[in-house]
């Protein structure tokens, strides 16, 4: 999870964390919780997004499935 990416595309859309909770029909801290790494997006989430933000498919595996610590070995 990229939290700055997820974060970044939240602005770029005029988001906040209210209303991104809102749309994934969660709670604010359910949605921190998942910003934080310690619960993980469903895929319903994340589809809802895709349509949201438009996102791409490199996107989505940039912000969901990309773990930034496997960059710092390189």
């Amino acid at each position: 999870m990229q939290s700055k990416l997820f974060r970044s595309k939240m602005v770029l859309h005029d988001d906040t964390l209210q209303t991104v909770s809102e749309c994934l029909g969660i709670t604010r801290q359910t949605l921190a919780e998942k910003l934080q790494g310690t619960s993980e997006f469903k895929q319903t989430e994340i589809d809802r997004l895709i349509t949201r933000w438009n996102l791409t498919p490199h996107e989505v595996v940039q912000i969901f499935f990309d773990n930034p610590k496997s960059h710092e070995d390189r």
